[in-house]
């Protein structure tokens, strides 16, 4: 199930991986993004940020996306976030960036 609506979720961000869960308990996993070394994370009011940013930067001026390559090369899976304010931003991008070069390149057949 793909839920398009925004909902406050808690994240813990390790090397390749970012989980996030329903509450500050961290009890009901919500999902995960496996970030593989091609990953790309992309402010909201970057020029050339992914998918559907630019809908979402009026209403999430502090948002930003984690774009997916796919394997089958069709369009990319993204995933939509919103830090709440510039450093918190700003600290994201930097630990996603940090997670992706340091994650594992995923095998491809």
């Amino acid at each position: 199930h793909i839920s398009y609506a925004w909902r406050r979720r808690w994240c813990i961000l390790r090397a390749g991986l970012l989980c996030f869960y329903e509450d500050e308990g961290l009890r009901e996993k919500k999902g995960e993004v496996l970030l593989d070394p091609l990953a790309r994370c992309v402010a909201f009011q970057a020029p050339r940020a992914p998918g559907d940013s630019c809908k979402h930067l009026s209403e999430r001026p502090f948002g930003f996306a984690i774009s997916l390559d796919r394997e089958d090369g069709g369009r990319p899976l993204v995933y939509y976030f919103d830090a709440g304010e510039p450093p918190l931003l700003k600290r994201w991008l930097l630990a996603l960036a940090q997670a992706i070069r340091v994650a594992p390149a995923l095998a491809r057949d």
